[in-house]
C-alpha cells in the first residue's frame, strides 16, 4: 500500500488516506499524503509563476534570454528570432550562435562590455550594436544582461533582454543630418 502511495506521489496524483492495522505504516501514509498536498501546492505555484513569466515576455517588445555558462546553452524567447528574421532552431543555442551575428565593427565594444561581468565582477553590462538579420540587413539592438553567480562568485548564468532600437537609431541619424543642414544654411545666411 505504501509503494502504491509513493508511486501516486511521483505522478502528482491525489493520495487517499491509508488505514492499516499498523501504526507506523499509517504514520508514513499520513506523511506521504501531507507531502502530496505540499507538492501539489508548489507545483501549482510554479505553473502560475511560469505563466506570469510567459505573459511578461510576450508583452515585452524585446527578446529575453537565459544563458547557462556551464552548458554553453542559451534559452531565448521567440522575439530573439524575430529580431533576426529567423525561425526558432535556425540559430544555434550556444553563445557563439548570437555572437556570430554581431557586426564585426561592433563586436570589440560588445566584448569589452560583457567582459566586465566575467573579469571585473560587475553585476551587469549594457551594449548597443548591430546584428545581421537572415536577409543580410543590419539591425541595431540594445542589450542588457545581469550576472548570476555561484557561491564562489563565479558567473554561472547570464540573464538579459535585447531590444530592437533600429528606428531610434535611424531617427537620431536623421536628426543629425537635419541639424548639420541647418548649421550649413545658417552659416550661409550669416555669410550673406
Amino acid at each position: 500500500a505504501l509503494s502504491a502511495l509513493a508511486a501516486k506521489l511521483g505522478r502528482e496524483e491525489v493520495l487517499p488516506p491509508l488505514a492499516t492495522g499498523l501504526k507506523e505504516v499509517n504514520e508514513v501514509g499520513r506523511s506521504l499524503v501531507a507531502a502530496s498536498l505540499g507538492l501539489r501546492e508548489r507545483s501549482a505555484a510554479l505553473r502560475a509563476s511560469e505563466e506570469r513569466y510567459r505573459l511578461a515576455t510576450e508583452a515585452f517588445q524585446g527578446a529575453v534570454f537565459d544563458f547557462d555558462v556551464g552548458s554553453n546553452r542559451s534559452d531565448r524567447t521567440q522575439r530573439a528570432y524575430e529580431i533576426l528574421g529567423e525561425s526558432p532552431g535556425a540559430l544555434p543555442s550556444t553563445m557563439q550562435g548570437w555572437h556570430d551575428r554581431i557586426h564585426p565593427d561592433d563586436f570589440p565594444a560588445f566584448q569589452r562590455a560583457r567582459r566586465r561581468i566575467y573579469e571585473e565582477g560587475a553585476p551587469q553590462y549594457e551594449a548597443e550594436y548591430r546584428v545581421r538579420r537572415r536577409d543580410g540587413t543590419w539591425t541595431w539592438v540594445w542589450h542588457r544582461a545581469l550576472a548570476l553567480r555561484d557561491e564562489h562568485g563565479k558567473v554561472c548564468r547570464v540573464v538579459g533582454a535585447i531590444l530592437d532600437i533600429t528606428a531610434r537609431r535611424d531617427a537620431e541619424e536623421h536628426l543629425k543630418l537635419l541639424v548639420s543642414e541647418l548649421n550649413h544654411r545658417v552659416k550661409n545666411t550669416l555669410a550673406t
